[in-house]
């Protein structure tokens, strides 16, 4: 239904019109800060699991860094798919 209605108006309610597609670009960048801040949040929390010494984790050292090193991996591989879907879009 939201694909239908994208570009054109919701009926009045209460003497206000709503546009969906203020909506869904407005949305759209609100999604896009809140990917970049898990991603953020993904590497961050690598580097912590990785670092932190007083941690009380039932790990060994060589899973703990495994584990790390995949986190910190994901988050940027989270952070190169926004700004690679990010540059594909201001080509467009």
């Amino acid at each position: 239904m939201l694909l239908v209605l994208y570009d054109k108006e919701l009926p009045e309610e209460n003497g206000c019109c709503i546009s969906l597609n203020y909506n869904l670009d407005t949305m759209q960048k609100y999604s896009k800060y809140i990917s970049l801040s898990i991603a953020v949040i993904f590497m961050i929390l690598g580097i912590y699991v990785l670092l932190g010494r007083n941690m009380n984790l039932s790990m060994s050292k060589e899973v703990r860094v495994i584990f790390s090193i995949f986190l910190i991996l994901y988050g940027a591989y989270r952070l190169a798919r926004i700004l690679t879907k990010e540059k594909m879009e201001e080509d467009e």
